[in-house]
């Protein structure tokens, strides 16, 4: 009986390290997909800004010109839905989709007051959201507009489910497997289980911020602090990026 007990430990123990080793080569494929992802976005957002240069909202809607770039640059960037340019209150100065433009202000939203207050030339990526006016869910990515002088944000806004859909072609492959994108401070990005855009919940997302700050790179077997399901799981935080 005791042969067979500790057969039985050391067969779960190698079935453990094989689960553990197969979601650290999940995580990394996950993981450079998102880089690119971002890399992507942000490359956008840099040329709108040197296209766009020191020109104020009246200045850039009197640029034909500029419309046509915002539109090109948007169509040529994998899975933006669309691309930006908002002044200091909030307000639309140019969309790259103008049927997409309207009157109210974003300056409610999380990433207007991180670009506001953030370094010039620095990225945010905002946690999922439900569009205002396409309704469709989506996460930004988005950069300071100005100088010492803050003078706006540029916007990038990824189409959430067309991203989530590109795991389900490449890395998960047991019904039962989950994967995430989160910011560092637990703000959920992007996720392979519904809701999509799931509500803030403060205490689970310090919860498991506390995992990942302290180690870029890690595994764990227990209880997930996603579901509360007994798992196997892996992390691993992108290089230049709070994600």
């Amino acid at each position: 009986a005791l042969l067979c007990i500790l057969v039985v430990l050391d067969a779960r123990g190698q079935a453990l390290r094989a689960a553990e080793a197969d979601m650290a080569r999940v995580t990394a494929t996950v993981a450079q997909q998102a880089v690119r992802l971002l890399e992507g976005q942000a490359l956008l957002l840099d040329l709108i800004d040197r296209a766009a240069g020191e020109r104020d909202c009246a200045a850039l809607r009197a640029d034909p010109g500029f419309q046509e770039f915002m539109t090109f640059a948007e169509r040529r960037s994998t899975l933006t839905d669309t691309a930006w340019v908002l002044d200091a209150e909030g307000f639309l100065c140019v969309a790259s989709n103008p049927e997409k433009m309207d009157a109210r202000s974003r300056a409610f939203r999380e990433y207007f007051g991180a670009a506001r207050d953030g370094a010039p030339g620095s990225y945010f990526v905002d946690r999922a959201v439900v569009g205002i006016v396409t309704g469709t869910p989506a996460f930004n990515v988005a950069r300071r507009r100005g100088g010492a002088r803050f003078t706006g944000v540029l916007l990038a806004a990824v189409d959430l489910p067309e991203f989530v859909a590109q795991w389900g072609e490449t890395v998960i492959t047991r019904p039962t497997q989950r994967v995430a994108l989160k910011r560092l401070d637990g703000a959920p990005i992007a996720r392979s289980w519904p809701p999509v855009v799931p509500e803030p919940d403060a205490a689970a997302e310090a919860r498991v911020a506390g995992i990942w700050r302290s180690r870029p790179v890690g595994s764990f077997v227990g209880q997930s602090s996603f579901d509360g399901e007994a798992r196997v799981g892996a992390w691993q935080v992108l290089p230049g990026w709070n994600v």
